[in-house]
């Protein structure tokens, strides 16, 4: 296991930097705090783990990953965003939103470094390497969507597929016959986020079950 004058090390750095860069306890160089960080990334080091006693307070802070695709807009994001920072305000936390498109990186320095005590995902993908990495770090988070291993993870979610199958045979027995069902953006589809490729299910369902001509479009943002 690494220690954080393997850290120092990687770094260049004396150990008592390190200790500077996790704690934000003196102001440090944006290129020496990189290098710290890339090399907290590298070894895999986790303070919570191997220096509970240099750091014990908790933050009080809430990490909520979110990743973005730059220009892409989704309304519902900041909904979520909002209704999960009052319920954390609630319980005496605050939120850190992190947009970072891969989110591994990001999710592994923040509960490395104690800026958070626990994270919430949100556009979940069937195979989220985010899943693994916080599991790995034994490190607390909730996801908002599933994966393939609903056993990995606590989760939340709605039944895409059960939503989507029901709105488009409700449609169909009002008589409908050719109908558009309006899904998630390509680049989400493509990611495989359980939202959109169960909504996809449900429509595919949906079809079967009605036998309505029902023509896939998906959304544009």
């Amino acid at each position: 296991m690494a220690t954080i004058k393997d850290v120092a090390e990687r770094a260049g750095v004396a150990p008592s930097t390190v200790s500077y860069v996790l704690s934000g306890s003196r102001k440090i160089s944006e290129d020496t705090r990189r290098a710290v960080q890339a090399a907290i990334a590298e070894l895999g080091y986790h303070p919570r783990a191997s220096a509970r006693t240099l750091r014990s307070a908790r933050s009080d802070v809430l990490a909520m990953a979110v990743p973005r695709v730059p220009g892409a807009y989704r309304a519902v994001d900041g909904r979520f965003a909002i209704d999960i920072s009052d319920a954390a305000r609630s319980h005496g936390y605050d939120l850190l939103l992190m947009t970072d498109r891969d989110g591994v990186g990001g999710l592994r320095r923040v509960a490395g470094s104690g800026l958070a005590d626990a994270a919430v995902l949100m556009a979940v993908e069937e195979q989220d390497p985010r899943i693994g990495a916080m599991r790995e770090l034994g490190f607390p988070t909730a996801l908002l969507g599933r994966g393939d291993d609903d056993s990995a993870l606590p989760w939340v979610d709605l039944d895409w597929e059960a939503a989507v199958a029901l709105a488009l045979r409700e449609t169909a027995a009002a008589g409908h016959r050719h109908i558009i069902f309006l899904a998630s953006a390509d680049h989400e589809i493509a990611a495989r986020r359980g939202y959109a490729v169960h909504g996809l299910d449900g429509a595919r369902r949906a079809a079967k079950e009605t036998g309505a001509d029902i023509r896939v479009h998906p959304s544009s943002s």
